[in-house]
């Protein structure tokens, strides 16, 4: 199995959503058209698996 074809790395990216437990940040998506991580703003709570919390571990992970 390539790395780009992962679950997790072929998910569509999603922001979640706000809460009162949930910390807003910065996270990587794995983007299958352009093969490239890309940054995101991630609300916290909820959302896709496709999401990294460096550009590093994306790359690590969903690229071939």
């Amino acid at each position: 199995m390539s790395r780009e074809s992962t679950p997790a790395c072929t998910g569509s990216r999603s922001g979640g959503w706000p809460g009162r437990r949930c910390f807003a940040r910065i996270m990587w998506n794995y983007d299958t058209r352009t093969r490239q991580c890309q940054p995101f703003h991630y609300w916290g709570c909820g959302g896709s698996n496709n999401r990294w919390c460096t550009r590093e571990i994306c790359e690590q992970r969903c690229r071939r």
